[in-house]
Parts: C-alpha cells; structure tokens; sequence
C-alpha cells in the first residue's frame, strides 16, 4: 500500500469473545462484519491447543492446532462461513444502535 488508498477495515474477534468463543459465535460476527463493510476478520488468541487448550492468559501457547472443542471443523470451515455470511438487515443494525445509544446515556 502506497498510503493514498483507503485502507482494508481488519475486524479482530478479540474486542467481540476474547478467548470465549466457538464456531456460532463467529459466524454470527461474520454477517455483522460484511454489513458494516469490514474487508478483513483477524481470528485472535484461544483457536489453538488440545492438549492444553488456551482459554486463559495463564495457558501455554499450545500446539498450535485447532482447538477441537471451539472449532470442531477447523479454520476451512470458518473460511467458508465468512464467505457465505448473509449480512444483517439495516433494521438490526438501527436496533442494536438504539440499544448501545441508551447505554451510554444510561453511564
């Protein structure tokens, strides 16, 4: 990139589950991400480890395989599911801003 382009808007699913997370969660975040226009969608810390599965901070890095219990079809399968997101109705998206709006003036 030149840095006179617009840039590819990145969703990280950390800010959404941290490392609480399986296949429905995401693919949820996926409909959401292409309504909103995201370009990118960065699956963070916690996908990894069997053995010893990070579901923690205080966990190891693992094996770097696919947790089984969180991503019984591994990452193909969440490619696919990306791919494949029916994006959600403006209606939602006007809803669920209603909500977050009365939960800052709620602060």
């Amino acid at each position: 990139m030149d840095g006179n382009k617009p840039r590819l808007t990145l969703l990280n699913n950390w800010e959404a589950t941290g490392m609480d997370f399986d296949e429905t969660k995401l693919s949820k975040i996926f409909g959401n991400a292409k309504q909103l226009g995201v370009d990118l969608f960065l699956l963070d810390d916690g996908w990894f480890a069997n053995k010893y599965p990070r579901n923690d901070d205080k966990a190891g890095l693992g094996d770097w395989q696919e947790n089984k219990k969180k991503l019984p079809h591994g990452i193909g399968y969440l490619v696919k599911e990306a791919e494949e997101a029916p994006p959600i109705t403006k209606k939602k998206i006007l809803r669920r801003l209603k909500l977050f709006q009365g939960m800052v003036k709620a602060k």
